[in-house]
This record gives C-alpha cells, structure tokens and sequence, in this order.
C-alpha cells in the first residue's frame, strides 16, 4: 500500500520505519526543515545540549524499531527520578519519587461533584484542603484548572501524592479504596518486591545525531522524506481524507497524520481546538562539582520560584538542562534558585556559562479539546486516517495508539 505520514517527529519517523519494514512505500511529510520535531539539540557555543528530559525507554515493542537504527550509540542506565517541592512549608526531597511529597498524617479525600471529575481542578480538590491548596495554586500557573482536562495531572506530575510521614496509613487506604488508589502514589522501593528500576537510554552524540541515523535507515529501506513540506487536509468527494501539497494532490492509500492535529480537526470533524500554548523556558549551562554519572531528572515544585524540572547528564562532562515556566525571570535569579535546588538535593554543584531558550509547549488538553480528539477518533478510521494518539500523554503511549490503529487497519 502507499502510505502517506503527516509529521516527521520522532512519532512519525517510527510509524515510517515500521511501515517500510512491513513492505508499504511510505512518503514522509515534514513541515520543518529538519525531522526530529522536539527532539532537536540546544546547539550552543558551550556545547551541546538536550532541550528537555527526553529520554528513549527501554520499551521492547519500540526499541526492536530503534535497534535497526544503524550510525548511532545509545547509552543504557537505569530511569532515576526524584522530587522537590516546597509547597506545604519546609523543603521536601525525594530520591525516588517524582511527584509531590506531602508531610505530617493522611487526611480524608474529600467528595467531588460528578461534573468536575473530569477536569483537572476537580481531581486535585479530592485531596485534603491543605493539600489541594496549595497543588491547585501551583497548578494554576499552568492553566485553569477546572477548563483542562484531569488527566493532565500526569504531564504535571502531580497525578499523585506520597504522605512519607504516614505510608502505612497511605498504603492501607490504597489496598481498600480504588479511589486512594488513584490518587496516592508509593517509591518503589515501597512495593513488596521492591519495583525494579526501569531502563532508559540516551543518544551518546545527542538527539540531532540519533535522528540523523534514523533517516538514513528510513531512506535505506526507500522512505521517502519530503522537508519543508506542510501538508493541507482535504475532505474528498467520497468522504475520505485528500491530501494536498502545495495544490497537488497526494495519493495515498492511508494516512498516518502524527503532526499537530490542529488543521486536521478543523478541516475534516469541524472542530477548532483550544491548544493552551504553556510559555516556558530552558535554562542550559555546564555543571562544576561532582555531578551524577547516570542521567537522572528531579521534578520541581516551588511555590515562589518556576523551576520545573532540572535534568542532569552527559557523564564526564556533565550539563544540565533546567525546564521552567516563562515567568520573566532574570537569568542570574533562575541560576541560583536551580542552584539551591541542586544543594538540597546533596549536591554540591555550580552552573556555568548558562544561557536561556524560550519554549512554547502545547502538551496540556482542555476537557474541550479532549472531547473534540476522542470524538474525530470515532470517525477518522472511516476516513482513513490513523490518529497520533493526540490524547495520551507522552510519546510511548502515543506511538503504541499509533502501532495499535495501523494493526487494526491491516498495515502493521
């Protein structure tokens, strides 16, 4: 079959390759000059640098993909994570876990009313009211919590809380109770059997390299990649998606449309999407001291300062990448809060040569944009289009949406 990709992130460079090793031909269409969409390094004149916590994880399914990328080194370590936040008064660090660590005795989750259970204001009132306080204040920062939808609790880390001072109690009410389940979370070293630590890894050349392999192998298995190429949908005489380029159309069999789903939405469900755009900033800078040899990420909460997560790497020469929010910070202030971060995490260590990127980001959903996704969803296989799976967060859900739909559509 002649199968058209819309989007040449790493989402669609994948879909691509598994479709060319299935025996379609595939043409890959990329709005940018470059494919890699977020992927791309920070290539600055301090060096080179991650532009967020972006790790590959060792997922069988993908990595059997990834492993027939030829030209590139992936370094393999075990997935570390923790957290600090300072929202309940007094600095609290966790070494394994990435979510909020809420101090003194677990309090009683408190009743929702039915139509706010979806929305993310009402997932965070269940919590206790010195609890949901202070997580919907910093939540806020975000986005309106009562318009996005629940289940960005998980891009911002706070789909649970651990009470460190009383995990007993917590771990009880979790083995009673599927909603304390949901909404209270354990370090792994809390399960009986401890949970093992995932696998991770990360391109030793970084991001731009591993991305430049990765369209050499889609080229050698006769993809073809078409750069600067913005891609309109259309819908066709019989119903089905038609796709143009530039006026002319595309012939296509099927269409995997990874890219944003925005014109897509529009031009064929008659739906405008919402797509909050969340203003951030990277703060990228060399590391003085003795750093982690591992990649490790720790999640930022503050109450009074919009770091958000600092992201340690690169061995024997050691960088971080800091991802806050853009809330017209100087440099020099963003440096010293990341600094005193780092401190009390343990670690004595300084940044050097820094410098600021702004990001915007576009990966929280209202509850009417995800409502508007799940119901063209229900109609795109009619039309022939597969989704990116626009409604999961994070790219390893997305892609497995993605993997799942080609399969039903006999492609994969």
């Amino acid at each position: 079959m002649n199968v058209a990709v819309v989007g040449g992130g790493y989402s669609g460079c994948l879909a691509a390759l598994l479709l060319a090793e299935q025996g379609h031909r595939v043409d890959l269409y990329e709005a940018g000059d470059a494919l890699g969409g977020i992927l791309r390094d920070a290539v600055l004149p301090q060096g080179r640098f991650f532009p967020g916590c972006q790790y590959i994880n060792i997922d069988p399914v993908l990595m059997a993909l990834v492993d027939t990328v030829e030209g590139t080194t992936l370094q393999r370590f075990d997935h570390r994570y923790g957290s600090w936040n300072d929202l309940f008064g007094a600095v609290r660090v966790h070494h394994d876990f990435a979510q909020p660590v809420v101090p003194g005795p677990l309090g009683a989750l408190q009743p929702v009313a039915e139509g706010e259970q979806d929305t993310l204001g009402g997932r965070l009132a269940a919590y206790e009211a010195r609890v949901a306080g202070p997580l919907t204040a910093w939540a806020a920062r975000h986005g309106a919590p009562d318009a996005l939808a629940a289940q960005n609790a998980a891009a911002l880390q706070v789909g649970r809380v651990f009470y460190a001072d009383d995990a007993a109690a917590m771990q009880q009410a979790k083995q009673q109770d599927d909603r304390a389940d949901r909404l209270y979370g354990l370090p792994r070293s809390h399960f009986d059997p401890p949970r093992p630590l995932q696998q991770a890894a990360l391109p030793l050349d970084g991001f731009d390299a591993f991305i430049q392999a990765l369209q050499t192998a889609l080229q050698r298995r006769g993809v073809q990649i078409h750069l600067q190429a913005p891609v309109k949908p259309l819908p066709g005489a019989d119903g089905r998606i038609q796709l143009q380029l530039r006026q002319q159309p595309i012939a296509a069999d099927a269409v995997v449309w990874c890219a944003n789903p925005t014109a897509l939405l529009q031009r064929l469900g008659g739906e405008r999407l919402q797509s909050p755009a969340l203003r951030c900033v990277n703060l990228f800078a060399r590391l003085e001291g003795r750093a982690p040899e591992a990649p490790v990420y720790y999640q930022a909460f503050g109450a009074t300062h919009p770091l958000l997560r600092l992201f340690c790497y690169g061995g024997e020469r050691p960088r971080i990448t800091v991802e806050a929010l853009d809330e017209a910070w100087p440099l020099a202030d963003l440096v010293a809060a990341a600094e005193q971060v780092l401190h009390d995490l343990g670690w004595d260590l300084r940044l050097a040569d820094a410098s600021l990127q702004p990001q915007l980001r576009y990966s929280l959903l209202t509850t009417h944009d995800l409502h508007c996704i799940e119901r063209f969803g229900r109609q795109a296989a009619r039309q022939g289009i597969i989704t990116g799976g626009w409604q999961h967060y994070g790219r390893d859900p997305r892609l497995h949406h993605i993997f799942a739909e080609m399969a039903a559509a006999g492609l994969a």
